[in-house]
């Protein structure tokens, strides 16, 4: 990764802890005063006028109550993934919650509920569909199944989950 894509990504993440402290109604003083820092010097962070230290970084989002967990694949590694198949994933690793969108018809956002078995329930039907419960039977369930079981064998014991 190069240190203008580090930027970016630092700068992207400060860019959201700035919308969950505006979320929170906390400003950038009282942030500043539970970490050590000026009012002015997180302010800089936040609006992205300054790239912070990692421990400035990790501290600001303690604060806010948001954990911060590395991502430590690739795009390359996860570009079949994302780009390649009929299903994309979206991972909420502080709840360890997996969601699984279907981009074919009919489009839906599947949560993958962690049980033994698994379980797929649909969360929202994005096509017209008569009985959305019978999103369920269809035969893309399998392979979303597949999918699923695949990454999760590929990536477990990462800092993903």
């Amino acid at each position: 990764m190069s240190k203008e894509q580090i930027k970016q990504t630092v700068s992207e993440y400060m860019t959201f802890l700035r919308e969950e402290a505006k979320k929170q109604g906390i400003s950038a003083e009282k942030i500043g005063e539970k970490i050590g820092k000026s009012g002015n010097s997180v302010r800089r962070s936040l609006t992205g006028k300054h790239c912070p230290q990692l421990d400035t970084l990790l501290s600001i989002s303690n604060v806010l109550g948001v954990e911060f967990v590395p991502q430590l694949i690739t795009p390359e590694e996860l570009e079949p993934v994302v780009y390649t198949a009929p299903f994309l994933l979206c991972i909420n690793p502080v709840k360890q919650e997996f969601y699984i969108l279907h981009r074919g018809n009919p489009a839906c956002l599947l949560w993958v509920r962690q049980s033994e078995p698994l379980r797929f329930i649909v969360e929202e039907v994005y096509d017209e569909v008569n009985d959305p419960d019978s999103v369920l039977s269809m035969p893309f369930i399998k392979e979303a199944q597949q999918f699923f079981k695949e990454w999760y064998e590929k990536y477990k014991g990462t800092l993903l989950f």
